[in-house]
């Protein structure tokens, strides 16, 4: 179980830069577009949100997956 949560998290790592990513690049882009005033692209953003949100509940099932392996309900 080791192994498979050390590879979660740096997936979970990922998905947070990747949305990272998208809301920067989102906010560049309408930074350029609007001729200076800061409004973000909304489907860069929109798109880093539901990413966002992907490793949000990626985040809580290896929680929940690690809680119940304490409690010894999931065996390795």
């Amino acid at each position: 179980m080791k192994g498979g949560i050390d590879f979660m998290n740096k997936c979970v790592l990922g998905t947070f830069a990747i949305s990272f990513s998208l809301y920067s690049v989102g906010f560049i882009i309408g930074y350029i577009l609007s001729n200076g005033m800061p409004i973000g692209e909304t489907e860069w953003i929109l798109l880093g949100q539901r990413t966002l949100f992907f490793s949000g509940v990626l985040t809580l099932c290896l929680y929940i997956e690690y809680i119940l392996g304490r409690k010894g309900i999931i065996k390795d």
